[in-house]
């Protein structure tokens, strides 16, 4: 503080000097133009630098308390933009969380939706666990005999066929997929109305066979029959994207993409409906085999 106190008595003194030396050249030329009337225009120059000096004074006598205001408002501003970013945050979180709740309650209502069509209550489960071993596609879902669920149940979603219960413990249920190899489904092509029996052919693919003859083109719907299995008529099974001659030459080997996305399934309704074949004990006795 003492060494501020000396440079500020310095500048002061500095600045009176200044101050005497102009009043003097003024009082001098005064004298010379004192005849022609040019001391007021003399004067007002003087005035300038007099002021600039008393501005400069004042604001060295209140350097340090200027100094703590600007320092206290950058202080203020850096805190109040960290609260700024905190609340875009935790907005941003929020939005995140509430498109989350609004793609689940779209998808709840899609599989409500299904409950007309398929004229069976249905039960909602989540796809928690997946077995991929090669070609096997078998899955796990959170209901089982608790919630009643039973083996031969046919499993859907909102896209479409997605395939059927064949183990249930008390709290959860294996599925066994269209996509899986072990996997049968009797089928129509919705264009053309022929029926066959779609086959699993892993990783997200299915295949039937028709007579080298038969009509059947790439872009073909393929639906469930409804006459052999449990699944209602008309449901999505999947699209017609490929059609080949086997080896042979006397057959097609027609390929089909599912309409339901399996990579990314997460949500299934299962209906509490049997199907012929378990009333026979077939997938019952097919399923204990294979498991």
């Amino acid at each position: 503080m003492a060494k501020k106190t000396q440079s500020q008595t310095r500048w002061v003194k500095v600045l009176v000097w200044v101050c005497v030396l102009l009043l003097s050249v003024g009082l001098f030329f005064g004298r010379q133009f004192k005849a022609r009337g040019d001391i007021p225009k003399i004067l007002k120059w003087l005035q300038a630098p007099l002021v600039i000096g008393q501005q400069s004074l004042k604001k060295i006598s209140r350097t340090p308390g200027y100094l703590g205001e600007y320092f206290k408002k950058q202080t203020y501003l850096v805190s109040s933009l960290h609260q700024k970013n905190e609340r875009i945050t935790k907005l941003e979180i929020q939005l995140l969380e509430a498109r989350k709740s609004e793609v689940e309650l779209k998808k709840t209502r899609e599989l409500l939706s299904l409950e007309a069509p398929v004229k069976k209550k249905l039960i909602f489960a989540e796809v928690y666990s997946k077995q991929s071993i090669h070609r096997f596609q078998m899955f796990q879902v959170d209901k089982g005999t608790k919630d009643k669920v039973q083996v031969g149940y046919p499993v859907i979603s909102p896209d479409g066929v997605v395939g059927r219960v064949v183990r249930s413990g008390l709290t959860h249920a294996y599925v066994l997929p269209l996509i899986d190899p072990n996997s049968r489904l009797d089928i129509i092509n919705e264009r053309t109305g022929s029926r066959s029996v779609l086959v699993g052919r892993g990783v997200n693919q299915c295949e039937y066979e028709k007579k080298v003859d038969a009509d059947v083109k790439v872009g073909d719907r393929v639906l469930t029959s409804g006459l052999l299995d449990f699944f209602p008529a008309f449901l999505p099974v999947g699209k017609v994207v490929s059609v080949d001659l086997a080896k042979d030459k006397i057959r097609k080997i027609i390929q089909v993409k599912p309409a339901v996305p399996f990579p990314t399934i997460r949500t299934v309704g299962i209906v509490r409906s049997k199907t012929f074949a378990v009333s026979k004990g077939f997938i019952k006795e097919q399923s204990e085999g294979m498991l």
